[in-house]
């Protein structure tokens, strides 16, 4: 999305502010234009007969990530910060439309959520309360979800880009 953004092939984007920020700091003309989560709901889950309690206990698990995923984009610091050894964790690599049911599965062992919306959906889904870290309890606050423009759009569509994030703010409320 940001590199559409970039080209101007879109106009907006939606997405998690961290992302934008890694776009910029690669030299792409975005802007962040509105900032709606000061920090993602993010979390790491496994069944309740799998240990989970502390980022250590990720060490020996089979987790999921995927391309563009905030928490696999973060898993460096995250485990840096709490001192995890990461080649002790077995990342697999998967489409994000598949880690839902290889985790249900139990084909991973753990799998990162946003607790926000995901967690209900799948705990719904399995009948069971999962184990889960918060990794903002374990230093990682992340910036959430946010609407991102072309740097260009931007500056020669102020009103365009006020009107939009108008009606969002409409929307959340």
């Amino acid at each position: 999305m940001l590199k559409a953004l970039a080209a101007g092939n879109e106009k907006f984007g939606y997405g998690p502010a961290v992302a934008a920020a890694q776009a910029v700091s690669q030299g792409l003309p975005v802007k962040v234009v509105a900032l709606y989560q000061t920090s993602a709901p993010m979390g790491v889950i496994a069944y309740p007969d799998t240990p989970l309690k502390s980022p250590k206990d990720l060490e020996g698990k089979r987790l999921a990530i995927s391309v563009g995923e905030t928490f696999g984009d973060m898993i460096r610091p995250f485990t840096r910060v709490n001192n995890v050894d990461l080649g002790k964790i077995q990342l697999i690599q998967m489409d994000a439309s598949a880690r839902t049911m290889q985790f249900l599965t139990r084909k991973i062992d753990v799998m990162s959520v946003y607790l926000s919306n995901e967690l209900p959906q799948i705990e719904k889904r399995a009948g069971v309360k999962f184990n889960v870290i918060r990794v903002t309890d374990f230093g990682l606050s992340v910036l959430g979800s946010s609407m991102y423009v072309s740097s260009a759009f931007a500056e020669q569509n102020p009103e365009t880009v006020k009107k939009l994030l108008r009606a969002t703010a409409k929307g959340y409320q």
